[in-house]
């Protein structure tokens, strides 16, 4: 299907189904920022549920990735991510070399997520959870309502971080 960049975009905005709230102003990813990110893909990790790998995703013609660009800029205007790239993620668990099998600092968590959850996790992951996490509490404090957090010390479970 041909379709140009304002009827994609139309498209897109009628599929997602969240009513738009302007509470949050993140910059849209650029196709340049986009390319980026894919160039600095690692092209030998293992794919997540879909299937895709890297590989794959480094080899996306400009067509495709204006067409990726459009999407993840939906994700961004409608607050909205996609559950099949939430909710299938493959855990697996790695023993870090030279450290002990008897103890938790021994291992670190390896998450398999779908390739283009990868792309968007990139440029907006931390943003976007800081800022969520900050309206939820002022929404619940503003209704008075009891809110916990849970933070997790990830240091050591990632080679970078």
């Amino acid at each position: 299907m041909d379709m140009d960049h304002e009827k994609f975009t139309d498209v897109i905005n009628k599929q997602v189904h969240m009513e738009y709230r302007d509470t949050i102003n993140v910059q849209e990813t650029t196709t340049e920022e986009l390319r980026n990110i894919i160039k600095s893909l690692a092209a030998r990790k293992a794919p997540g549920h879909d299937g895709i790998t890297n590989n794959a995703i480094k080899h996306l013609i400009l067509v495709a990735v204006d067409t990726l660009k459009e999407i993840i800029n939906a994700i961004i205007r409608h607050q909205y991510y996609p559950k099949t790239w939430k909710k299938h993620a493959t855990i697996i668990i790695i023993h870090k070399s030279g450290e002990s099998k008897n103890k938790t600092v021994g291992y670190r968590p390896i998450s398999l997520l779908a390739g283009l959850s990868k792309i968007f996790e990139r440029e907006h992951s931390t943003t976007q959870q800081v800022l969520r996490m900050s309206e939820h509490i002022t929404s619940n404090m503003d209704k008075f309502t009891p809110t916990a957090a849970i933070m997790l010390d990830i240091e050591k479970a990632f080679d970078k971080v």
